[in-house]
């Protein structure tokens, strides 16, 4: 079970180490400074904010999810979203299909290249400090693509597929780097004693966006960058794992709805003239976390990983998180995964696939679903479902 935790464990270290949200998934306190409070918006027309309501524990032995039991480094996983509704039962539908199989340790922090055929991850199926794999989707051969004594964690292919930006705390604190396919040293992005995370490519592949810790406000800050001129940055905004859309003209985040809770909402700024403006909550709720945001190929919607009731132990690994999506006005709210494993960090493939990470199988793997029945049913969930506070510009 201690490998099962791997992965989130590996990243409540990181976030831990850079005090993240407290320390919610590390284990040394971040500085005073408040949690950045979203700019006073006024209540947006419709129905009060509705609640997610907590999933029943299964009474099949077969079906009970697997305990984690929490180790000391991992990367909090943790957001705020909107209401329920009940979604396609894609769980046990032949619409899933596992990706990766490790057998030791555990695989994350997916990402998938341009031409939608390779997929780069993190995994400690080695060793118990992460490094990168690369493997073709399809396929089950996997090459190793970093090998160092630090961890290595969340890479990004760039948009012309030659490069991978990603994470590691091989210089003693965590920095983002840059290595080419072909081979060849890491060009090391930042280079101080701040830690920085998170590494989102701009669809031109001139610029990095990345969440820092920053050393005045003692909070985690976005953070562009032009790749030929690293040094010189540009801080767009409160916020954590900033992903570039499509278009590049707007930029998905999760930030803390609190200061000192789990209650993450998705965001959305408008990346113009090298600002953020117009930020706007999409998904937040009162109940729930609401966090990992991941946008769909042609830039329309969302999806993310809901955890209701999240614990408040920090080393203490959620039971159960789904997956949903939504559109970025709000509406057409679809829940993809059914309230029986911890299914975590989706991205969206060019063939409208979801890969996510699960525990499906007593180990934390890729898997992939196709939630083209999630999404034709709606239109009929809205029906019955409050409509969400979301989609409301606060600047």
């Amino acid at each position: 079970m201690d490998r099962l935790a791997n992965k989130f464990t590996l990243m409540l270290a990181v976030v831990c180490t850079a005090g993240l949200i407290g320390c919610q998934s590390h284990s040394m306190t971040t500085a005073s400074a408040p949690e950045p409070q979203p700019v006073a918006k006024a209540p947006a027309p419709g129905p009060a904010q509705p609640e997610f309501a907590s999933p029943s524990p299964s009474t099949d032995p077969s079906t009970a999810p697997t305990t984690i039991r929490p180790t000391a480094s991992r990367i909090s996983l943790w957001g705020d979203l909107p209401g329920q509704t009940t979604g396609a039962p894609t769980d046990a539908s032949d619409n899933l299909r596992q990706v990766s199989f490790a057998r030791e340790g555990s695989d994350f922090d997916a990402d998938i290249d341009p031409t939608g055929q390779y997929l780069v991850f993190a995994s400690t199926r080695h060793r118990p400090t992460a490094d990168l794999y690369i493997k073709t989707i399809d396929g089950q051969t996997t090459t190793q693509f970093t090998a160092d004594p630090g961890r290595d964690v969340m890479p990004k292919f760039s948009p012309d597929g030659k490069s991978i930006a990603y994470a590691s705390d091989r210089a003693g604190n965590w920095d983002i780097y840059i290595k080419r396919l072909e081979g060849g040293q890491p060009i090391q992005v930042t280079n101080d004693p701040a830690q920085e995370l998170h590494p989102s490519w701009s669809p031109d592949g001139t610029q990095l966006v990345f969440s820092a810790l920053g050393s005045n406000s003692g909070q985690w800050e976005m953070v562009v960058v032009d790749i030929d001129q690293p040094a010189k940055r540009r801080f767009i905004g409160f916020g954590l794992f900033p992903v570039f859309s499509p278009d590049g003209k707007k930029i998905a985040f999760q930030r803390a709805r609190f200061r000192g809770t789990r209650t993450f909402s998705v965001w959305t700024v408008d990346y113009a003239n090298g600002e953020g403006v117009r930020p706007t909550e999409i998904a937040a709720a009162t109940n729930a976390a609401v966090i990992n945001p991941a946008w769909s190929p042609d830039g329309k919607r969302l999806a993310f990983t809901t955890v209701v009731n999240p614990p408040s132990d920090p080393n203490e690994r959620p039971r159960i998180a789904d997956l949903w999506a939504i559109n970025l006005d709000g509406t057409g709210r679809v829940k993809l995964t059914n309230d029986r494993y911890a299914n975590t960090q989706p991205i969206w493939s060019r063939d409208g696939r979801v890969f996510f990470i699960s525990n499906r199988n007593g180990f934390e793997n890729i898997w992939a679903l196709r939630p083209t029945s999630g999404l034709m049913v709606e239109r009929t969930m809205e029906k019955d479902t409050p409509a969400p506070t979301a989609s409301v510009p606060t600047e």
